[in-house]
């Protein structure tokens, strides 16, 4: 048998040209504000099956998530900076809150016993004040309503928080758009993804109810969302329309920090003054 080197350089080429390019989809939403005049803003998800991009909306910034490396990026492009979060940072942040609880407590026992206690009873209403509610579970629950969104057949699932609606999705099924269920798991793994690293947050009882996943309800949808409503006290507050979905090759780089942007990390709270008794 007779082999030329023509047949493994084309090799070659298609084997580099398939890793520096991904196969996956983007999708353009559109969200109106429906308490400030109907405001509008834009923004673009691109997707893979362990990986996400969100650019625009109502901020400059980019959210990359990557679940290969259980790892979300927030970038600013304009002060070409991006902050990481992941189980390690999270860790960090919550060592650093002990850490500034032990520095005061440090502080107050060189104080008087009478200032001491009325500094501990200005601290305790003060703590009192900020302490959070926890949140109650997402629950979604189906309908036989129905409506016809983009020339798209959807259905209504309704989203509570308790006894409370939060929301609604109008979701169409897969068979009728050309994303599969498969393909749109990087959502409900990012809800885990949340879960998991922010649970430490939950124990401190001025965070955790203001430490919230954003997409605890996604591994709960059976379909592909086509508008998503926001309610407050029984009022829709937001309209979210997903549209112009399309397969799209990404390059490698789209899911990645670019080049020459500078990680920002927490500082450590300074280390109170102490004077000589």
């Amino acid at each position: 048998m007779f082999w030329t080197t023509k047949p493994l350089v084309a090799l070659a080429v298609i084997t580099t040209l398939n890793s520096a390019v991904l196969a996956g989809f983007t999708v353009d939403t559109k969200t109106t504000h429906l308490t400030d005049g109907e405001s509008t803003d834009t923004a673009k998800l691109s997707f893979e099956p362990d990986r996400l991009r969100i650019e625009g909306g109502a901020s400059a910034t980019i959210i990359i998530y990557r679940s290969d490396k259980q790892t979300l990026w927030n970038i600013h492009p304009d002060t070409k900076t991006y902050v990481e979060m992941n189980a390690s940072t999270v860790a960090e942040t919550t060592t650093r809150m002990k850490e500034a609880m032990a520095r005061m407590d440090a502080q107050l026992s060189q104080l008087p016993p009478e200032r001491r206690k009325n500094a501990e009873k200005l601290m305790a209403a003060m703590f009192a004040s900020q302490v959070q509610p926890s949140m109650p579970n997402v629950t979604i629950k189906t309908s036989n309503t129905t409506r016809t969104i983009q020339s798209l057949n959807c259905r209504l699932l309704e989203v509570f928080q308790g006894k409370t609606k939060t929301g609604e999705y109008w979701v169409t099924d897969w068979k009728n758009i050309p994303i599969s269920a498969s393909d749109f798991t990087i959502f409900s793994e990012m809800g885990t993804f949340f879960s998991k690293i922010l649970a430490p947050l939950q124990n401190n009882p001025v965070l955790k109810g203001i430490v919230k996943n954003p997409y605890q309800a996604f591994d709960k949808i059976d379909g592909f969302p086509i508008l998503i409503r926001r309610l407050e006290d029984g009022k829709a507050v937001s309209e979210t329309h997903f549209q112009n979905i399309q397969k799209t090759a990404h390059p490698n780089t789209h899911f990645d920090v670019p080049k020459g942007y500078k990680k920002k990390t927490q500082k450590a709270a300074p280390k109170p003054h102490q004077k000589t008794p």
